[in-house]
């Protein structure tokens, strides 16, 4: 899905959840903005953000970053 919106040139924002090599201080969260992540739950190493699909290459490419996975996508229970 990253993968087609950023060719279709969907910069709309990903949900994701990622986790780093260690603890998220005040200089990771910087670079993580930099690169165009806007952080939302931050527990150690793990953290959620909203990412540009075309700047989710960016924040992959941090040294910092193990991983980044999209967020589950939920739909709403019908009646």
């Amino acid at each position: 899905r990253a993968e087609e919106m950023a060719r279709a040139g969907d910069k709309g924002p990903l949900v994701v959840v990622g986790s780093a090599t260690g603890p998220i201080d005040d200089a990771r969260r910087r670079k993580l903005t930099e690169a165009g992540a806007e952080l939302g739950q931050v527990t150690e190493e793990l953290f959620t953000a909203r990412i540009p699909a075309d700047r989710l290459g960016r924040v992959a490419r941090l040294d910092f970053v193990k991983s980044l996975q999209m967020s589950q996508k939920r739909e709403p229970l019908s009646p």
